[in-house]
């Protein structure tokens, strides 16, 4: 992103390699741009005052890395106008807690202090030019102050500053502190939201880093007052101040998170000292949607939110709550249905009734995480992951009892590389396993597992799998992925009627003639068949993904 915050310069045009940069033109004092994504490397920018290309003020080299976030600022008065480059960490905030720094590009302010009013200091001996750690401090609002270093002698009150929990702010000081105009003033601006996942780039148009809620630390609207047709797409936060409040008790919340796809364990014979450990992806689509608001009691119409929603107010010890399910995903389809509505209804609870839940720590307490730590993984913080699984020591072939166990680590996540896509090939079948026969077949898998398919598997993963996540190579993540879960089928083959559960071999065996569907595959017990592609060829794999059903005579849906 780009911020023109040299007080005295009038609006800029922006050039990136010789070439005006679209929405960069006669830009004023004082605002700084969305997120835009731009491919890794060094890029030649020059500032010119607007409408005057002959006048270069700026004319420096930028080299941006894979997978960072910058904020590029003109800085200084006119005469010295010099190009700043910062690395922003956006990283998430803990939910109920605000992520902050500030930044001192006011080129006439003295040593300045962030102070709370009658209060601690929370930043000090801030010089022009400094920029300061991150701090995370509790959300909430606060009357805040700017104090000369040297004396205390007030600069600017800020009173009724809020800093909304899950937030990760920037707060800029810009303009002239001794006079002139431009004024002293400071610009926050929302860098990041938590948990947050990077968006995939719509097709055509430049792209904004938005605060996603998959899962979100809850989106707020006042009761009574519904959210405005198409209120609920992407936001681009450029200047706008901080985006939502803290929570208030009473306000109706709303939480959303996405699908995801379970390509595989790592191992599942007794053999080793690990058991299982699960490979998967968080989906942006299809998605949960629930509204929750607080209430005497606990009230929901759809029964296995309800449940989960009487699970939620013990574990948080509130009163009560009203649950909505607004969007859920078809249940036992191999897309997380249970994890991710669990979850979903966990986090609204919470929100709603101003409590915070760890997730991870609760999510044993619901029946969550018991063999794959996938599901939990990716609602709390989407990609690409890997779980470390269980020590084998711990387990039986039956299935612990709920709250008995830990969710496993992370041992590994990626952000899902922008241009990547995945299909999804649903069938009009019978439902995965589910219930008394998962854990049936589950205990004859494993009992007679053999070792040595699991270390083919970690071979896969960590000389194939890993590293193409690393390089953003799709085509070669989706060979690694359909073997992953080829061999995985030889575990199931005699519960399920082969490599794949019926129809999946069917479908999975067409989308591999596709030359642009890049690896399928069946995502946890099916009937669910996915498939790895690219931005490029997102029509070409719905039409295969078509294709395979037309092929099968199977009805079914396509999506991307």
């Amino acid at each position: 992103r780009v911020g023109h915050f040299s007080p005295d310069a009038p609006p800029v045009d922006v050039y990136v390699n010789g070439d005006p940069f679209p929405g960069l033109q006669g830009v004023p004092f004082g605002v700084l741009s969305d997120y835009f994504t731009a491919p890794a490397g060094t890029y030649q920018v020059e500032v010119t005052p607007a409408g005057d290309a002959s006048t270069v003020v700026i004319d420096a080299e930028v080299t941006l890395r894979r997978n960072r976030d910058y904020t590029v600022a003109a800085t200084d008065v006119l005469d010295a106008i010099t190009p700043v480059v910062l690395t922003d960490t956006n990283r998430p905030a803990p939910y109920g807690k605000a992520s902050v720094r500030v930044v001192h590009f006011s080129p006439d302010a003295p040593e300045v202090d962030i102070v709370v009013k009658d209060g601690p200091t929370l930043f000090s001996g801030l010089a022009f030019g400094d920029v300061s750690q991150y701090e995370t401090v509790p959300a909430g609002t606060y009357d805040l102050r700017v104090v000369l270093s040297s004396n205390g002698a007030v600069v600017l009150d800020l009173p009724g500053t809020t800093l909304p929990g899950g937030r990760t702010i920037s707060v800029f000081a810009i303009g002239f502190a001794t006079g002139g105009s431009p004024g002293f003033s400071v610009l926050p601006v929302v860098d990041a939201v938590s948990p947050a996942r990077k968006p995939k780039p719509p097709s055509g148009g430049d792209v904004c880093r938005v605060a996603e809620s998959i899962p979100v630390a809850a989106r707020r609207e006042s009761r009574n007052r519904p959210t405005a047709a198409g209120d609920s797409g992407p936001r681009c936060h450029g200047r706008n101040p901080l985006l939502a409040s803290p929570p208030i008790a009473g306000d109706m919340v709303r939480v959303s998170t996405g699908a995801r796809i379970h390509f595989g364990f790592l191992n599942l014979s007794l053999a080793r000292d690990r058991l299982y450990g699960g490979v998967g992806v968080a989906l942006d689509e299809p998605q949960v949607v629930i509204a929750a608001e607080p209430a005497a009691d606990v009230r929901c119409r759809h029964p296995a939110a309800r449940e989960y929603a009487e699970q939620a107010v013990d574990l948080l010890g509130v009163d009560g709550v009203d649950v909505s399910v607004e969007r859920t995903l078809p249940r036992h389809a191999g897309l997380g249905s249970g994890t991710q509505l669990a979850l979903a209804v966990l986090r609204s609870v919470a929100a709603a009734t101003d409590r915070e839940a760890d997730v991870r720590r609760l999510a044993p307490e619901m029946g969550r995480g018991g063999r794959s730590g996938v599901g939990v993984a990716t609602f709390e913080a989407g990609g690409a992951v890997l779980d470390a699984g269980h020590p084998t020591a711990r387990f039986t072939t039956d299935r612990p009892e709920d709250g008995s166990w830990s969710v496993p680590a992370v041992a590994a996540r990626h952000e899902v590389p922008d241009r990547w896509r995945f299909l999804l090939v649903v069938p009009d079948a019978d439902p995965g396993r589910n219930g008394a026969a998962e854990e049936s077949s589950m205990r004859s898998v494993v009992e007679r597992a053999d070792a040595q398919t699991g270390d083919r598997i970690a071979g896969i993963v960590t000389r194939r799998l890993l590293p193409a996540l690393a390089e953003g190579s799709a085509e070669r993540f989706g060979e690694a992925v359909e073997s992953v879960g080829r061999l995985n089928g030889t575990w199931y083959a005699d519960e399920q009627g082969g490599v794949y559960r019926p129809p999946v071999g069917a479908l999975v065996s067409s989308l591999s003639e596709s030359p642009v569907v890049y690896g399928a595959g069946q995502s946890s017990w099916g009937p669910t068949v996915y498939g790895v592609t690219d931005a490029d060829h997102v029509d070409e794999a719905v039409e295969a993904g078509r294709a395979a059903l037309s092929d099968a005579d199977i009805e079914g849906t396509v999506s991307v």
